[in-house]
């Protein structure tokens, strides 16, 4: 026969024997693995992982070809545009798209022609080119110029501070100082229609385009070191402050949509080709059958021309003119 032990009792708190408050407990509420809060998957994780950036010094993927640049993989014009006449229907719709107040004279198509040519960029670069050519507003234009005004002129080649920094000398007379020319308020700038596609070019290669493409390479190898890495980068700046930093905002379709305007103006290119050579023909056959007559009988029994020249003889006031040809030669001539 077992006997059976009472438990103690554990000793409770009475209300008048609490613990002093800097020793209270304080209670939380309890934790789960599947709370939110309490995990890792938090409002604040949610949060980074939302404004989470890539960082830009990751790995890429190695070329297709190893060892192949930008500048020797191939990158002819699929499909349609892969001739001559199709570079220049490009290259004019292009050169139609640069603002009108940009420049004094309109772009030249045979300059932005041998851009293609050598940059041999794909159909989608040049249809993004066209979507960021006719995207730029009207205000563009001015603050281009005066961006390129500001980025070419150097305190060396100021006159005003030239003229600041020389020695101080007596003034001069009235006469020198009436004889001596006026500066304008302005440095005149060289701004060309040509820098506008060329940048636009390369910026559209550079969106779409992994390869790191130097605007060095566009400045010399592109443009033959008629525009330099500076004024290039300029006018790039300018034209992204100008569409507010959205390039993302041309979608596929207005590429689209910019491919088929170009495709139409290669086609308008070509038929005036095909005229101008049909033009040269007409003209050449027609020549033929002038000359035809004489073409059997040879350049012998070929009339000789009339000699037109001749002096009028002035006697007492009167005009006398020459005597007429001899009708007996003419004659002899047809014979």
């Amino acid at each position: 026969m077992t006997s059976s032990v009472p438990e103690p009792e554990s000793p409770s708190l009475s209300p008048s024997t609490q613990l002093p408050a800097s020793t209270q407990i304080m209670e939380s509420p309890p934790l789960s693995v599947g709370s939110r809060r309490g995990s890792v998957d938090s409002v604040d994780f949610d949060a980074y992982l939302a404004n989470y950036v890539p960082l830009s010094n990751l790995p890429t993927p190695p070329p297709a070809q190893a060892g192949a640049s930008w500048n020797e993989s191939p990158k002819s014009l699929p499909g349609r545009l892969v001739d001559e006449h199709d570079l220049r229907g490009p290259a004019s719709h292009l050169a139609k798209l640069v603002p009108s107040n940009a420049c004094s004279r309109r772009p030249s198509v045979s300059t932005i022609q041998d851009y293609l040519e050598r940059s041999s960029l794909p159909v989608e670069v040049l249809g993004l080119t066209a979507c960021i050519l006719d995207a730029l507003s009207m205000r563009f234009a001015k603050k281009w110029r005066h961006a390129l005004t500001l980025n070419e002129s150097t305190p060396a080649a100021s006159p005003l501070l030239e003229a600041a920094n020389a020695p101080i000398s007596p003034p001069a007379s009235p006469a020198l100082m009436a004889a001596a020319p006026v500066l304008n308020s302005a440095t005149k700038s060289c701004v060309e229609p040509e820098l506008l596609v060329l940048s636009a070019l390369a910026l559209a290669t550079g969106y779409l385009d992994d390869h790191q493409v130097s605007l060095q390479h566009w400045a010399q190898r592109i443009s033959y070191g008629v525009f330099s890495a500076r004024q290039l980068s300029t006018t790039q700046r300018c034209v992204l402050i100008d569409l507010d930093y959205d390039l993302h905002s041309f979608t596929l379709e207005f590429i689209r949509d910019a491919i088929e305007d170009m495709h139409r103006e290669s086609l308008r290119t070509r038929q005036k080709a095909v005229d101008a050579a049909a033009a040269t023909t007409t003209v050449a056959v027609a020549k033929a059958v002038a000359e035809e007559p004489y073409a059997a009988t040879g350049e012998k029994n070929r009339p000789a021309p009339l000699s037109l020249q001749g002096s009028a003889t002035w006697f007492k006031g009167v005009a006398t003119p020459e005597p007429s040809p001899n009708v007996m030669a003419l004659d002899h001539a047809w014979d």
